[in-house]
């Protein structure tokens, strides 16, 4: 859901209600357990945080946390 201005916790459950019977929005569902269907773009990205036990530490701890999401524009429901 895109919007200018931040939905109330009611919207966003309402919203969230309305979707769970919905289907997915694009044909090729599971497809990309094998390979990756023609058409489709593949993005990866690589970033290296550092190295040793305390950074794995860490970037797993924030992967768990959602921490990629921690922006101010943004909120993840």
């Amino acid at each position: 859901m895109f919007r200018l201005s931040a939905p109330s916790e009611d919207e966003v459950r309402r919203f969230i209600s309305q979707q769970k019977d919905s289907g997915f929005s694009y044909p090729d569902v599971g497809a990309s357990a094998t390979a990756v269907p023609a058409g489709y773009n593949v993005d990866h990205n690589r970033v290296q945080l550092g190295n040793g036990e305390d950074t794995w530490q860490r970037a797993t701890e924030a992967i768990r946390a959602w921490r990629m999401f921690s922006m101010p524009w943004l909120s993840l429901y």
